[in-house]
This record gives C-alpha cells, structure tokens and sequence, in this order.
C-alpha cells in the first residue's frame, strides 16, 4: 500500500531587502571625479556601498578601497582597507591593503601604517571637494598627519606576516591634501 506524505504551512514568509533612499548628501559623492594632489591626478569613480553608510572607492583599476559617509556635516573620510585581493609574487603570499603614510622629519622618511583608522577626510562644497590628511595616534602613542595614501602589498602568512613586500608604484600615489573635481 502507498503512503503519502502531506506537509501543511501554517505560513509562508519571504523577507525582501528594503530599499534604502539616499539622502540628497550621500548621492552628492557618486559618481566619475578628477582627484588630484597638485602633481598626481586620476580618474577616481565613487559607487553606494551601504546607501547612507559607506562607499566604495576605485581608481587606476585597482580593488576598490572604503569611505565613510558622515551624516552630520555631509563629509566622506577614505579608511584604511584590506581590498580583499591576495597574491604571491613568487616567495610570498600577500593582501593588497590601501593604508596611509606618515612623515617623519626627524628622520626624513615617509612610513605606511597598518590597522584600521580614518586616512583623509573631503568636505564637499559648491560641487567641488578638499580632502585633508587625518591624525592618527601610532603604538608609540605619537601623533602624525596621514601624508599621503596608497595601495600596499602586505605578507599575509608565515615568519614576515604583516610586513611590508611592496608597493604598487606604477599607480598613483596622493600626496594631502587632495582635491575631487567632477570628472
């Protein structure tokens, strides 16, 4: 004799994702912009990420890199990113990160800085934006401005993880501050 087997639901529930509208201030980043530090300039495009949260960031078809969207005065400021992009160069596997720099007078060298913290906050105004280095507070507990900002390769196993393998010098470096013109 066959049996049947009757399943019966009580309910069904789908849960679509709500669409969030982007406030007029959030939108006004988005888009195709020149940014330029005086003697560097790319073509920097800015998409939605989480709308009214986070953007990302590409130029010179790199990985794309984060900025934080500030509610309250309408600013972006660019943080550090882990791109998600690993590679091996022969002897080490690496993470391509985009982190800033310092400058040390005492010594005349430029240095990156892993971790997260914020590298460069742009205030838009009139259509135009200027972004500034920001501080950044260093285990030392000295204080530095970012100087500048760009895509690094990072060893991401064994005896030299977390140290520096190289950077990506056939693409712009940005020197603070910077300007973002629409492109």
């Amino acid at each position: 004799m066959a049996s049947a087997v009757v399943v019966l639901m009580s309910s069904v529930s789908c849960s679509e994702t709500e669409e969030v509208a982007m406030s007029s201030s959030y939108k006004a980043w988005l888009g195709k912009w020149a940014i330029s530090d005086g003697k560097h300039s790319s073509t920097l495009t800015v998409t939605a990420a989480v709308p009214n949260e986070t953007y990302n960031l590409e130029y010179d078809d790199m990985p794309y890199f984060t900025a934080r969207f500030n509610k309250g005065d309408g600013s972006m400021t660019i943080v550090t990113t882990n791109t998600g992009y690993c590679g091996n160069d022969g002897d080490y596997n690496y993470e391509v990160c985009f982190l800033g720099t310092y400058y040390n007078e005492s010594n005349d060298g430029v240095y990156f800085v892993t971790g997260d913290y914020d590298i460069c906050k742009l205030t838009l105004s009139n259509g135009f934006a200027k972004g500034v280095g920001c501080q950044i507070v260093l285990s030392d507990n000295s204080v530095h401005t970012v100087y500048s900002m760009h895509y690094f390769a990072i060893v991401s196993s064994g005896k030299y993880k977390g140290y520096y393998l190289k950077s990506f010098n056939h693409y712009t470096w940005f020197y603070m501050p910077i300007t973002l013109t629409p492109a």
